[in-house]
C-alpha cells in the first residue's frame, strides 16, 4: 500500500486527468439510463408451479394491456352524457395503440338501448351491475366507466405515456358531465395506469432527491469538516460514483424500477461515508504536522484498508438479494453493489489526489488551532472525539446490563412481528394512484381484478351440468370474505341472453372465454385483505373446486403469481439477510484475525436490527418486503463504523497499555468520523420522507432507526464488550499491517 500511495501521488495530475476522462466518457450512458415498471419481470419466475399460473396470458390478454376510465356525471344515462362518451369513444379509437373500447354504449345487450330501456336493464342486470354505470346516491355521484383495450406493441414506456396524454387531451377539450366542472373529468386505473404514474414518480422523486440530498450534504459537511477545501473534496466523490454508476448502467441498457428508485441517494450517503472517514484521517495527519501531499498518502494507507472491509460488507449487504427471484429486487442489489464498488475505486484513486488540490486552492483550517479558513467560514467545532471517548468510557457492566435487557425484549417484539403484504400499503393516501383506485372502488369494482380459470376434460364447459356446478361456485364465491361481486358467462346467462351469443363475451377487454370457447375466465372483484388472508381464500377455492364433477377450477394469473411472488420474496430476503450476517460476521473474524473480535463485532450490529424490528412491532408494522430489504441494507451500512472503531482500537492496542486506554483512544481519534458518517446516513436517508412512494418513506424511517441504534451500539456496547472481553497485545503491529 505505501508503494501505491507513493506512486498515485507522485502522478496525480496523470490520475486525476484518467479519471476526468473516464466519466466524461461515461456521461452519454446517464442519458440513456430509463425509467420502467415492468409486469412481466415480476410474473418471471423458474418456479413450474407459478409458470403454469401465467401460462393463462397465451390465451387471455395480459392485464397491464388493458384499463378503466371513468367520468363523474350528474345523469350518467342522459342522452347529452351519451353522446359525449360517444364521441370520447371515438376519438380515443383513433389513438394509435388503443384496440379496443367497451362501454355501456356498445356492450353485448346494452347497444342501441334507449334510457327506460338502458336504465331497467342496468339495474337488474346481472352481468353489468357496478360495471359501466354508477348511479349517484347519498354516498357518491354519478359516473360512466369504460374498459380499454390496448395494443401489444403500445406496452412500452413511451407509447403508454404518449396514449393516457393524448387521452387527457381529449377529455380536456369535451363539455363537462357534472355541474361546477370547466371541462370532462377523467378518471383512470388499472395496470397501465399504475406503471404511467409509478414513472412519474419516480421521476420526480429522482429529480427531488439529488439536489436536495447533496444541498443538504454539503451543508452538513460544512458545518464539521474543517475548510471549504476539504468539503469540497469530500463531496466530490459522489457526482463522480452516481456518473459512473448510472453511466455504465445506462450503455448496459438498464432502466430504474420501483425499488431501484432509491438508488440514488444511497449511493450519495454510502460514497460520503467512507470519503469522510479517509478526509477526517488527513486532517489527522496534517495536526502531526506533515504537508498536504504526504497527509493525503499517509490518509490513504491508514484508511484504504478498512474501507476495502466495510465496502465488501456493504456489498455482501446488497448482493445478497441476488437470492431473490424477483428481477427488480436483484438489479437494485446489483446495481448497488456495483455502485459500492466504484465509490470505492473512486475514494482510493481520486480523494487522495483531490484533498491536497482542494485543500490548496479552497482552503482548509489551520491545522495547529484549527481556526477555519475555509471561503465561508462556516465550520463549527464539536468534540464528537471526546464525547465518544466519554460515552465509551462509562462502566461497562451496567451498560452491558441495560443493553442485555434491550435485546431480550426486542427479540421477543421482533418473533411476535407478524408478516404480510397489501396492494395499496407502498401508497400514500392521497397520492394519484390511491386516489384513482379509491375512486373506482367507491363507483365500481376496482381495477385489478383476480382470474380463476375454467376448463372441463370432458367438454362440459357449457353443459347444462356445468353451467349449473359453475353458477353454485359462484354463488359460494360471492360469499366468501372480502369479495365484492365476480364476472364471468353465468352473468350473461342469468341477463336472459342466449347460450348462442356467448362467442360474443370473448372479445377483449372482457375476455371472459378464450377463441375457441374450450376455457372460461372468472373475473372476481376484491378489498385488499392482505396476502395472508388472500392465499386462505385461494387455498379455500382449491377445496372448493375439488368438489365439483364436471369442471376445473383454478384461481390463476396475475394476483395469484403476484400474491405468491410477494409471500416468497419475502422469505427469499430473509434467507438473503441472514445469509449476509452469516458472511459479514465470517469476514469480520477473518479480517481481525481472532474469532473472538469477530464474535465481539456481530452482537453490537445484531443489536439495531433487533430493535428496528422492536419499533415496527410497537408501531403497529408487519414484515414486509421493504422492512427485511431494510435489514439486509442497514446491516451492512451498520457494521462499517464498526470496522473502523476495530481498525483503530488494534492500532492503539498494538502500542501497549491497558485495553480501556486502547479503546479511549480509538474513540478519540475515529470518533468524529463514525458521528459525521452516521449523521450523514441519516441526512441521507432523511430524504427519503419527502419520497411519492409511501414504501421510500417507511425505508427511509427503518433506516434511520437502525443507524441510530448502530451508533449508539458502536459508542456504547462495543466499548463495553471490548474492555470486558478484550485482551492487552502480545507485541506491537507493524506501522503499516492494516490491523
Amino acid at each position: 500500500m505505501r508503494t501505491f500511495s507513493e506512486l498515485l501521488l507522485r502522478h496525480r495530475r496523470l490520475a486525476a486527468f484518467l479519471i476526468f476522462a473516464m466519466t466524461l466518457a461515461l456521461v452519454p450512458g446517464v442519458f440513456r439510463l430509463g425509467v420502467g415498471y415492468s409486469v412481466e419481470s415480476f410474473l418471471r419466475s423458474d418456479d413450474a408451479e407459478l409458470q403454469r399460473e401465467v401460462e393463462l396470458y397465451e390465451k387471455y390478454p395480459m392485464p397491464d394491456t388493458f384499463f378503466s376510465f371513468g367520468l363523474p356525471a350528474d345523469d350518467p344515462i342522459a342522452e347529452s352524457t351519451l353522446k359525449v362518451l360517444e364521441h370520447f369513444e371515438e376519438t380515443m379509437l383513433k389513438v394509435e395503440g388503443v384496440d379496443a373500447i367497451i362501454t355501456v354504449r356498445n356492450a353485448p345487450g346494452l347497444a342501441g338501448l334507449a334510457r327506460a330501456q338502458l336504465e331497467e336493464k342496468l339495474k337488474k342486470s346481472s352481468l353489468y351491475r357496478r360495471l359501466f354505470v354508477s348511479f349517484p346516491n347519498a354516498e357518491h355521484d354519478g359516473a360512466l366507466a369504460g374498459l380499454v383495450q390496448l395494443s401489444e406493441d403500445a406496452r412500452n414506456n413511451q407509447d403508454r405515456t404518449r396514449i393516457f396524454r393524448r387521452m387527457r387531451e381529449i377529455a380536456s377539450t369535451m363539455p363537462a358531465l357534472r355541474s361546477g366542472d370547466q371541462s370532462l373529468v377523467l378518471r383512470s386505473a388499472g395496470l397501465p395506469v399504475l406503471r404511467e404514474q409509478f414513472v412519474a414518480l419516480v421521476k420526480r422523486d429522482q429529480q427531488f432527491f439529488l439536489p436536495v440530498g447533496a444541498g443538504l450534504t454539503i451543508l452538513f459537511l460544512l458545518f464539521l469538516l474543517p475548510g471549504f477545501g476539504l468539503t469540497i473534496a469530500t463531496v466530490s466523490i459522489v457526482p463522480f460514483t452516481l456518473i459512473w454508476t448510472f453511466g455504465l448502467l445506462g450503455y448496459l441498457g438498464c432502466e430504474l424500477s420501483l425499488l431501484t428508485s432509491t438508488l440514488p441517494i444511497l449511493l450519495m450517503v454510502i460514497s460520503t461515508a467512507d470519503a469522510v472517514h479517509m478526509t477526517m484521517r488527513y486532517w489527522e495527519e496534517r495536526r502531526d504536522g506533515r504537508d498536504c501531499v504526504a497527509a493525503s498518502q499517509h490518509a490513504l494507507r491508514r484508511t484504504a484498508f478498512p474501507c476495502l472491509v466495510t465496502t465488501l460488507t456493504t456489498m455482501i449487504g446488497f448482493g445478497s438479494m441476488l437470492l431473490a427471484e424477483v428481477p427488480d429486487l436483484q438489479d437494485l442489489g446489483l446495481f448497488a453493489a456495483m455502485g459500492v464498488l466504484l465509490a470505492f475505486l473512486l475514494t482510493i484513486l481520486f480523494l487522495p489526489v483531490c484533498l491536497p488540490w482542494c485543500a490548496e486552492r479552497f482552503g482548509e483550517a489551520d491545522p495547529a488551532t484549527e481556526a477555519d479558513s475555509g471561503l465561508f467560514g462556516l465550520r463549527r467545532s464539536v468534540p464528537f472525539g471526546a464525547l465518544s471517548r466519554w460515552l465509551g468510557m462509562w462502566p461497562k457492566l451496567p451498560v452491558l446490563g441495560v443493553f442485555s435487557v434491550l435485546i431480550v425484549l426486542s427479540a421477543i417484539s421482533a418473533m411476535r412481528l407478524p408478516q404480510n403484504s397489501y396492494v395499496t400499503e407502498d401508497l400514500w393516501p392521497d397520492s394519484p394512484p390511491a386516489k384513482e383506485i379509491a375512486w373506482f372502488d367507491k363507483h365500481f369494482l376496482g381495477s385489478l381484478p383476480g382470474e380463476i380459470l375454467v376448463s372441463s376434460e370432458d367438454g362440459q364447459l357449457l353443459s347444462k351440468d356445468g353451467r349449473a356446478e359453475l353458477a353454485q361456485f359462484i354463488d359460494w364465491l360471492e360469499q366468501q370474505y372480502g369479495v365484492i361481486r365476480s364476472l364471468s358467462y353465468i352473468d350473461w346467462l342469468k341477463d336472459g341472453y342466449p347460450s348462442l351469443l356467448l362467442p360474443a363475451l370473448s372479445r377483449p377487454p372482457l375476455s371472459l372465454f378464450d377463441e375457441e370457447l374450450k376455457t372460461a375466465r372468472v373475473l372476481f372483484f376484491m378489498e385488499d385483505i392482505g396476502a395472508v388472508a388472500l392465499n386462505e381464500f385461494f387455498e379455500d377455492v382449491h377445496e372448493r373446486s375439488e368438489e365439483l364433477q364436471h369442471l376445473d377450477l383454478r384461481p390463476t394469473g396475475f394476483q395469484v403469481v403476484a400474491n405468491k411472488q410477494v409471500t416468497r420474496l419475502i422469505e427469499e430476503v430473509k434467507v438473503s439477510f441472514f445469509f449476509a450476517f452469516v458472511v459479514i460476521s465470517v469476514l469480520m473474524g477473518v479480517v481481525f484475525r481472532s474469532l473472538r473480535h469477530g464474535l465481539i463485532a456481530v452482537v453490537p450490529n445484531s443489536f439495531p436490527l433487533l430493535l428496528t424490528a422492536a419499533f415496527m412491532y410497537v408501531s403497529n408494522q408487519h414484515l414486509r418486503i421493504v422492512a427485511v430489504m431494510t435489514f439486509a441494507i442497514a446491516f451492512g451500512l451498520a457494521v462499517d463504523n464498526t470496522i473502523h472503531i476495530f481498525v483503530r482500537y488494534r492500532r492503539e492496542q498494538a502500542k501497549g497499555g491497558s485495553v480501556d486506554a486502547a479503546v479511549a483512544r480509538a474513540l478519540a481519534s475515529v470518533g468524529d468520523a463514525v458521528w459525521t458518517t452516521s449523521l450523514l446516513l441519516l441526512v441521507g436517508f432523511c430524504v427519503l420522507f419527502f419520497s411519492g412512494f409511501k414504501a421510500s418513506y417507511d425505508f427511509g424511517v427503518l433506516a434511520c432507526v437502525t443507524i441510530l441504534a448502530a451508533l449508539f451500539g458502536d459508542l456504547l456496547l462495543l466499548p463495553a464488550l471490548l474492555r470486558l472481553l478484550g485482551r492487552p497485545a502480545k507485541g506491537k503491529l507493524a506501522q503499516d499491517e492494516p490491523g
